[in-house]
């Protein structure tokens, strides 16, 4: 995955912010902060894919899927980009494209515990427990992020309230 970010520029000081205020839950902040960045460059991928971050943290699910297609069409077949996607379909109910994305992640970025989180969820939703500890543990001999433990713990509560 990092080999896959290494070509792309660094993203503007707008989207470095909107990526900080994501992180401390002030999605309106975020979202400004991150369209003021992409207004300024619209070819910049890591802001285009934020911005869908942002998006879909604000529960704006379409809007995150179209801004990550943007990303997507940007430079095809990002593990980061795709993996996003995955979660915003997920939230959206729709855990077919769900499995989709994160099977394409997994695949180009196969140390990413990213996509085997979303794909061990999904298995788990669908009853089948032997295929989600697989996946589960696959994501957790990885390197956790903070960012992914909280998309753990928020889809779990999701689950939950569904």
């Amino acid at each position: 995955m990092k080999k896959d970010l290494e070509s792309v520029k660094k993203p503007s000081d707008g989207s470095d912010m909107g990526a900080l205020f994501m992180m401390e839950g002030a999605g309106s902040a975020a979202i400004f902060s991150t369209a003021w960045s992409a207004m300024k460059d619209p070819d910049d991928l890591i802001t285009a894919n934020n911005l869908g971050v942002a998006l879909k943290d604000m529960g704006e699910f379409v809007k995150a899927l179209q801004v990550l297609m943007y990303a997507d069409k940007l430079k095809p077949n990002i593990a980061l980009v795709l993996t996003n996607m995955g979660w915003v379909y997920r939230e959206m109910g729709d855990p077919v494209n769900a499995r989709i994305m994160f099977e394409r992640a997994s695949v180009l970025a196969p140390e990413m515990p990213g996509p085997q989180l979303g794909l061990g969820l999904i298995a788990e939703c669908q009853g089948n427990h032997a295929l989600a500890l697989k996946y589960l543990r696959k994501a957790l001999a990885g390197s956790n992020s903070a960012i992914g433990i909280m998309a753990y713990q928020k889809a779990k509560t999701t689950q939950g309230e569904s």
